[in-house]
């Protein structure tokens, strides 16, 4: 039987006593132990074995008639559900400490429903695996007011980042991506390269983690090491025309007569989708917009970006059909907007719906 909303807060408002007890056994040693005791697993295992409980009673509450979540832009919108998914966030972020490979798991499977936005930076560095500790030992290696190779085009760079966003246009937010892209640089010298949109990547850690260095810095050294290593070596043009190559064959699987279309006026994708893949669409789309991307990305299989791309494409094809190369070209210059929520969820259908043989570049 579903809870009412009623029975929902009470059961929201009284679980804490639980975590505070688990929490207090993880204390009691007069040293940390570097693993996770016994107990304190068992303490841990069942804290989120009842977590998961209490959500999918939640969940009920909330389910239309056919069993699923409202659609996300509806969510988002939704109070109630809002803080539902703030408490389970928030209960799971506490016990992650206590033992970090089990909870990091519960987060993943939550972070694939949503991730709650007052939380969003506490669990994409969760998700990341980056710690406060970590992040802070990483930051005191590196001096961010040396000069360095790239720091003239960081300064080019940092005028034209995000500058509708308050933080990012401001003094602050110039010194910050400044300090930030000035340590990546040093350290990753040897191995990866700046490459101009590195700045657009950075600027979600930014606006996030504002005024604290040290994690934004940590978060995108991870990211760019998960998801962007190739993109932002010396020599990137090989791995770029595979992302190409994989993309325009996605394209003509899954719409065949707008592939059709654009490969007539010779419109490819090396003429507009290169700053899609070089900085995950954070080159051409508004934070508010990055954010639900990279929350799935984050949590999702390999190769969503295309599938990203692909799902815009289709949102503009009405609009790309009747155009010839150059109006195609003004059309991207100026990119129309484009329904986030309803991108997201054809991409996800189309992952699913595509044959590996297909979907995986060699």
């Amino acid at each position: 039987v579903a809870l009412s909303l009623e029975q929902l807060r009470a059961i929201l408002s009284h679980e804490t006593l639980a975590l505070e007890a688990i929490r207090r056994v993880s204390t009691a040693a007069d040293a940390p132990s570097p693993s996770p005791s016994s107990s304190q697993t068992k303490s841990v295992a069942a804290a989120l074995a009842r977590l998961d409980r209490q959500w999918l009673a939640a969940r009920d509450v909330f389910v239309s008639r056919n069993g699923a979540l409202p659609p996300l832009a509806q969510r988002r919108h939704d109070l109630d559900y809002q803080r539902v998914r703030l408490w389970l966030f928030k209960r799971l972020l506490r016990l992650l400490p206590l033992h970090p490979t089990r909870v990091r798991k519960a987060l993943v499977l939550q972070a694939k429903v949503d991730i709650q936005p007052l939380v969003r930076r506490q669990v994409w560095a969760a998700l990341l695996g980056v710690t406060r500790e970590s992040a802070d030992r990483d930051w005191a290696l590196f001096d961010n007011e040396k000069p360095g190779p790239s720091d003239h085009q960081i300064d080019l760079d940092i005028p034209r980042c995000h500058q509708y966003h308050p933080l990012l246009s401001s003094p602050a937010g110039h010194a910050q991506l400044r300090r930030v892209l000035r340590c990546w640089v040093a350290r990753n010298e040897g191995a990866l390269v700046y490459w101009q949109g590195i700045d657009s990547v950075l600027a979600p850690f930014v606006a996030l983690f504002f005024g604290d260095d040290a994690m934004a810095a940590a978060c995108l050294q991870a990211f760019v090491g998960r998801h962007l290593a190739r993109v932002y070596r010396a020599d990137n043009t090989v791995f770029l025309q595979e992302q190409l190559l994989l993309f325009r064959q996605l394209l003509a699987y899954h719409d065949p007569p707008l592939a059709a279309h654009l490969h007539r006026i010779a419109f490819a994708p090396d003429l507009y989708a290169i700053p899609w893949f070089l900085t995950l669409f954070t080159h051409i789309l508004p934070l508010d917009k990055i954010y639900p991307i990279w929350d799935a990305l984050l949590v999702g299989r390999d190769g969503l970006p295309q599938f990203v791309a692909l799902a815009m494409m289709r949102q503009l094809r009405e609009q790309l059909l009747p155009l010839d190369f150059n109006q195609s070209i003004m059309l991207f210059s100026n990119l129309p907007a484009i329904d986030i929520d309803v991108c997201l969820a054809d991409a996800v259908a189309m992952l699913r719906s595509t044959p590996g043989s297909i979907a995986v570049s060699k």
